[in-house]
């Protein structure tokens, strides 16, 4: 939303109307992401297609392969981000 917001100098609402209408219309898809709460990473762990397919728990690999203290986090610790995403016809 902030890129559409961003770009046509809109509020914050209007570019959320604007995604909201894009996904009807089948041009954008509503995903959710699932952002690693350590403070060096912050990066989206796993995207989902609907926020009741969000599990309990989470392993951030990014975390892992740097070998970070903390790479499991539960859902509760983690940020949900809502963003959409754009439809191609590939």
């Amino acid at each position: 939303m902030e890129n559409v917001r961003s770009l046509l100098g809109t509020s914050f609402k209007t570019a959320r109307r604007i995604c909201e209408s894009a996904t009807r219309s089948g041009q954008f898809k509503k995903k959710y992401g699932v952002i690693c709460p350590n403070d060096e990473c912050g990066r989206i762990i796993k995207s989902y297609d609907k926020i009741s397919e969000i599990e309990e728990a989470f392993n951030c690999d990014t975390c892992e392969d740097l070998e970070r203290d903390l790479c499991k986090f539960s859902r509760d610790e983690c940020e949900i981000l809502e963003y959409y995403q754009l439809v191609t016809n590939a």
